[in-house]
């Protein structure tokens, strides 16, 4: 069985660093996920990396876990700490949000801020 805490841990590690594609990795195929910008949701790999592509042009946010609770069978919520700069690296913002990540196959396939 995936270690889940570890998949989401490697998640943020890899969009701190903004390596998009170390981070798709961790997606199934169907990954829907939420856009937290434009409003909506994303879905698919390439939609997903687009997004935060998006998300790094206009903001730099930096991610930690703070506590992880399981939710049924297939999700995990993770209540995080977004520090979040703009592109040029001014702070902007530091914020509590719970994300909650369903998965399927070992990999992510749902991603909802609750």
């Amino acid at each position: 069985m995936v270690d889940r805490e570890a998949t989401i841990i490697a998640l943020w590690a890899a969009l701190n660093r903004q390596d998009v594609e170390a981070a798709s990795t961790l997606l199934h195929p169907d990954v829907d996920w939420q856009d937290l910008i434009h409003g909506g949701r994303r879905t698919g790999p390439a939609a997903v990396r687009d997004y935060w592509k998006a998300v790094f042009a206009l903001i730099r946010p930096e991610t930690t876990a703070l506590e992880f609770t399981t939710v049924g069978d297939d999700s995990l919520a993770v209540k995080v700490d977004h520090h979040i700069c703009d592109a040029q690296g001014t702070f902007w913002a530091d914020e509590i949000l719970t994300h909650r990540f369903a998965f399927r196959d070992g990999l992510i396939v749902r991603m909802d801020v609750i």
